[in-house]
């Protein structure tokens, strides 16, 4: 299997996160940033109005430290350049040091954690998450913050006691959004204290902070395995949707069928809460992956999620519209025998008509990558092939939908991966079939990961 470095690109919808330290790199004295009166796209670092390409590269070497990480740095533009910046544990600013495996930025997430006008990053690495600042310069390694796990948190959940502390799975689930409405993001992270739960961080005037943090759980052994957030209900605040492969966290046989758990938690003034959350479970032999993201044009996220098919030609995926409750009934995409090849999949604008367009992995005889077409049914027939050139390549392993230019219309993103090691970053321009390899690396270093906006 590929390890993978993650790549990221006007995040979205994945991550969940605690806030807990302040590193060295930050000072308690340090005036906040004043507020401005729109948050920044997400993943647009400094505040141009286009998302930038951000890269986590876990596989990368620093200062002859194999895998210690760092993040690379590409700023969107209606002609992208080829100058990329890293920033790593060693870049001015950013607390401690690089480690050989600690795999710096292995997660990433965005949001406009403390609403300047600039998307933050946050960093996952090993049990711990990194907070970076956007500025008028981009992303830097200024006001740098260390969440550590440990730090205290208001329960709320069945079962959900303090228990034992994070371990190193702390940071390698997060997602991102508002969910309380104040115009700060605020951070969802995967949290294993004793038993699962998901650690939600507020933002503020200050970025992320461990202050009212809340801690959910709802007795399920392994929630928020899986983490996306997007605004379900409507109502301008991000609801968290969490999943996990199986109800108990169990190991199944390859054949055995199980159910498993999707759980919406709707934003409130005080976040999501357990106790209105709605609980509804798929049966099926794998674990599904999904993604949120409006299809239909309502400004409301809908749910697209892998299909576990009876017979090869069943295969594909399922769509699920919000009603502006929850969900509406699922309804599958039949893709006959190109299966969804690793479960990714994400969202956007493609052509700047209102709706999002979905952008899926395949596989068939050899992986590519799809687009279909946003409809007030869901999607509509596939509109689009990436890829597939070679056999001996994987196309798609990562994927996302950012809008680079600037120019209302997504422009699609995706990885192809050699059986050497080499990796390459594909970027075609929204609503053209131009295409140009952005990024390359090779050498057998852990292949880029995209997150979609």
């Amino acid at each position: 299997m590929r390890k993978s470095v993650a790549l990221f690109t006007a995040v979205g919808m994945f991550a969940t996160t605690a806030v807990g330290t302040v590193g060295q790199g930050a000072s308690a004295a340090e005036p906040a940033a004043k507020a401005a009166r729109k948050p920044a796209k997400v993943g647009d670092f400094n505040g141009d109005g286009r998302v930038d390409i951000v890269a986590g590269h876990p596989g990368l070497a620093t200062k002859g430290r194999k895998k210690a990480g760092g993040v690379l740095v590409l700023n969107g533009a209606n002609r992208l350049g080829k100058q990329w910046r890293t920033i790593t544990r060693d870049t001015a600013g950013v607390p401690g040091r690089s480690r050989s495996g600690e795999r710096f930025g292995a997660e990433i997430v965005s949001g406009d954690f403390d609403r300047d006008g600039f998307a933050d990053l946050a960093v996952g690495t090993a049990g711990a998450v990194v907070v970076l600042h956007g500025s008028k310069k981009g992303l830097t390694g200024k006001r740098a913050k260390e969440i550590l796990p440990g730090f205290s948190a208001r329960q709320d959940g069945p079962g959900s006691a303090q228990g034992a502390p994070d371990t190193a799975r702390f940071g390698t689930v997060m997602s991102s959004g508002d969910y309380n409405g104040d115009g700060y993001a605020d951070l969802a992270v995967r949290s294993d204290r004793g038993r699962s739960g998901v650690l939600v961080l507020k933002g503020g005037k200050k970025g992320l902070t461990t202050k009212g943090a809340v801690r959910l759980t709802n007795g399920l052994k392994r929630f928020g395995t899986f983490l996306a957030s997007g605004d379900v209900t409507g109502d301008g605040r991000a609801d968290l949707v969490a999943s996990q492969a199986t109800p108990d966290g169990s190991a199944t046989p390859p054949s055995a069928v199980y159910d498993q758990p999707f759980t919406l938690l709707p934003g409130s003034a005080r976040g999501p809460r357990t106790a209105t959350e709605t609980r509804w479970s798929v049966p099926t032999k794998r674990a599904l992956r999904f993604v949120l993201g409006d299809l239909d044009g309502d400004r409301r996220a809908d749910l697209v999620r892998t299909q576990d098919a009876g017979t090869e030609d069943e295969q594909g995926f399922t769509t699920q519209l919000s009603d502006g409750r929850g969900f509406a009934a699922p309804k599958a995409t039949v893709t006959g025998q190109d299966a969804p090849a690793s479960g990714v999949f994400a969202i956007g604008d493609f052509t700047g008509d209102g709706r999002g367009e979905l952008l899926a992995s395949l596989w068939s005889f050899h992986s590519y990558v799809a687009l279909y077409p946003g409809t007030d049914e869901g999607v509509g027939p596939r509109s689009g092939a990436y890829g597939g050139e070679s056999e001996a390549v994987g196309y798609g392993e990562h994927l996302a939908l950012p809008n680079v230019a600037g120019d209302r219309r997504a422009d699609v993103l995706f990885t192809s991966t050699d059986g050497y090691g080499g990796t390459d970053l594909h970027l075609h321009t929204g609503g053209t079939a131009t295409e140009r390899v952005i990024r390359r690396a090779t050498g057998g270093v852990e292949s880029f990961t995209l997150l979609s906006p």
